[in-house]
């Protein structure tokens, strides 16, 4: 089929803000494996569709063309196992069947969050990119509704993190072993250890063992607007200068802080998972009861590592 042949082998369909950054990274150093170096690419969530009308929380990059989107992976070396990383192939509700069409045999792998942390990790990260204007994640919530009515293209908080039908969709279209399943507090416990896994899922020899990096991708809200949009602009500098990506990467973790999440926001939240997360227990044969308690400590920095992408 050429459309296979051209295109991906594999492909991270998600969830939002579970730590899919860590491992696209992780997969990109793999010896085997080629990804694009552009992420979230959304083909299969606006394939056929007016790209702009779709709600994809966020996203500037809308490849919509057959022909676009297999320019991605021309440079593959030889044999090498092809994919992509793309969030909204978990919560766009014809993603699924659109990806079986393309490729039925294609090996996904799907990063999941404890919901609760998720969905206020999602509010910070559109507050840090300035696309959400709630003052408060309370009051974002309140707008959710409303937002989701009007089509909004971004502030599904709760919507995003409803994992159980969304993976109940992939399993209706591929087979269970084609779908591998990565929890975020695995891979902050033991990103090798899991990252290995998905080289083993994904055919790739397990035996490479990653660099674990500095953070990709954090949630928080910056200090100061003004020293965002410098780091930010210094960041793409480092293909030439390597030290002044860093420099920026070390000007947008100063300025960020994380705000905490309400205890009461966190409860009734909570409550609103429950039977969610039972009937997801269920469908993977995995309990979850963390997910159903107060969250406690979090598992936000790997092992042996300064904390990392979210």
């Amino acid at each position: 089929m050429r459309c296979a042949e051209a295109g991906p082998d594999f492909l991270i369909v998600g969830a939002m803000r579970a730590g899919t950054t860590l491992v696209y990274d992780l997969l990109r150093q793999h010896p085997s494996v080629y990804m694009p170096e552009q992420k979230e690419l959304h083909f299969f969530s606006v394939r056929g569709k007016d790209p702009w009308k779709v709600p994809l929380e966020g996203a500037t990059v809308r490849i919509c063309r057959w022909d676009d989107y297999a320019r991605f992976f021309e440079d593959a070396p030889p044999g090498a196992l092809k994919g992509e990383a793309s969030t909204s192939y978990l919560y766009t509700p014809w993603a699924a069947e659109a990806i079986r069409q393309f490729h039925p045999d294609v090996k996904l792998v799907c990063v999941l969050r404890d919901p609760v942390e998720r969905a206020f990790s999602h509010f910070l990260w559109l507050v840090r990119r300035g696309l959400e204007g709630s003052r408060t994640f309370e009051e974002a919530l309140q707008r959710e509704p409303e937002r989701m009515r009007e089509g909004s293209d971004f502030g599904r908080y709760v919507w995003v993190g409803r994992y159980y039908e969304q993976l109940r969709r992939l399993y209706r279209h591929f087979r269970r072993e084609q779908i591998l399943v990565v929890f975020f507090e695995d891979l902050m416990s033991d990103p090798v250890r899991v990252a290995q896994k998905v080289y083993r899922h994904l055919g790739a020899p397990d035996s490479f063992a990653p660099i674990v990096r500095g953070r990709r991708n954090p949630s928080g809200t910056p200090r100061w607007r003004w020293l965002e949009l410098l780091g930010k602009s210094v960041r793409p500098l480092g293909r030439s200068w390597p030290g002044l990506a860093r420099l920026g990467y070390r000007i947008r973790d100063w300025n960020l802080q994380r705000p905490h999440l309400s205890p009461d926001t966190e409860a009734a939240l909570r409550e609103a998972y429950r039977q969610e997360i039972l009937a997801l227990e269920g469908l993977l044969g995995r309990p979850l009861s963390r997910w159903r308690a107060s969250s406690g400590g979090r598992h936000d920095r790997p092992r042996g590592a300064g904390g990392l992408a979210r």
